[in-house]
């Protein structure tokens, strides 16, 4: 009898994703096929290589994402990829990193139209964390990949210009 890996209940779902790999402005569609509290599965045209990080954009509020709610994208390191049987597409299984709000920016103060760390010009929408920082997309991976939480924390404090 096979042993069941999971550790968490998955709910099936059908919905479209975007997703933005690191040091790249323009997103790539997928399908999200099922997701659990820590984790997606989705297809998508393009390989990925085991323990890459990527960002990915939730396209509206569509059910299924209550884990992630009040959010609409996270920062997810893939576990697996595998190719489909069908035309060239592969099955991606990913674990959720880190959660943010994507900002637009007409609605961002002047001040945050750039990254709060790497203070360039974002090409990309403005990602608002927990902490209130305004981040782009590759800093907000990089963060979201820190291996320590106490190392996140000690980054957010030093951003958010609270440091003891």
């Amino acid at each position: 009898m096979e042993r069941n890996r999971r550790f968490e209940v998955r709910k099936n779902i059908n919905i479209p994703i975007l997703y933005a790999k690191a040091l790249d402005d323009s997103y790539h569609k997928a399908v999200l096929y099922n997701i659990s509290m820590n984790g997606m599965n989705f297809v998508s045209d393009k390989m990925f290589l085991n323990g890459e990080y990527f960002f990915i954009k939730i396209k509206d509020s569509s059910p299924g994402f209550e884990s992630l709610k009040p959010y609409d994208a996270c920062t997810a390191q893939v576990i697996w990829c595998v190719k489909t049987d069908a035309d060239f597409s592969y099955k991606v299984g990913v674990k959720r990193i880190g959660k943010a709000k994507i900002v637009k920016k007409e609605a961002v103060e002047k001040s945050h139209l750039c990254c709060e760390l790497c203070a360039n010009s974002s090409t990309q929408e403005i990602v608002k964390t927990d902490e209130s920082l305004c981040l782009c997309l590759n800093c907000f991976t990089f963060v979201s990949k820190l291996p320590c939480k106490a190392l996140k924390k000690t980054l957010n404090r030093f951003m958010i210009g609270n440091v003891i």
